[in-house]
């Protein structure tokens, strides 16, 4: 079941939601997933570390609603890092983990259309 994620200044909601991702910049080549998305952005863990204010390529798949034959639908657009922290600093053996959140900075209207209607489909309630 997916929860609602809520806070008074969001313009957006957002879904708890985990889809692939893919994030690339002149520094970076990242497969992740999402934590959670918006209309206006979304939230992942990664494995090294991007700056803020860093301008990534983002890949993301959504599933495919309209066309059965089509399981996935890829949406491409441009983001920006705008929050970014260590989560995980590698001791114990562990690997470093840093989570980061990216703005949606360059999306088509159609492609913010389905990222929105994606998100609504997913939430439990609507506060």
């Amino acid at each position: 079941m997916t929860k609602l994620v809520q806070d008074e200044r969001r313009v957006y909601p957002r879904a708890e939601q985990s889809l692939s991702l893919k994030l690339y910049s002149r520094d970076a080549n990242i497969v992740t997933h999402t934590k959670n998305i918006s209309g206006s952005g979304l939230y992942c863990e990664i494995d090294q570390d991007i700056p803020v204010m860093t301008k990534l390529v983002i890949t993301l798949l959504l599933p495919n609603q309209r066309y059965k034959n089509k399981r996935m639908r890829r949406i491409e657009g441009e983001g920006v890092v705008v929050r970014s922290g260590l989560l995980s600093n590698g001791e114990d053996g562990k690997e470093k983990k840093w989570e980061i959140a990216v703005f949606f900075s360059s999306f088509s209207e159609k492609e913010k259309e389905e990222i929105n209607k994606y998100v609504w489909r997913h939430l439990d309630t609507v506060k």
